[in-house]
């Protein structure tokens, strides 16, 4: 990863991040989908929330493109 995308990751004073991952049904694990089965508000939920990163997979992605503010 390159320098620059790192940067924009990682907080520059504490150089740590907060990466959240919600592309666990992407690979069709059923016990991994309670309590995130409604991806339009989780993801909303998110980008309250304002993590470094949110892990999505490319279907998931579009409902945050979608969205009139993103992080």
């Amino acid at each position: 990863m390159s320098g620059p995308r790192m940067h924009r990751l990682f907080d520059p004073v504490s150089k740590r991040c907060l990466d959240v991952a919600v592309d666990h049904g992407f690979f069709n694990e059923p016990s991994f989908l309670r309590g995130i089965a409604h991806m339009p508000s989780v993801v909303a939920t998110l980008v309250e929330a304002a993590p470094d990163a949110i892990q999505l997979s490319p279907g998931q992605a579009r409902i945050l493109q979608s969205m009139p503010v993103r992080p």
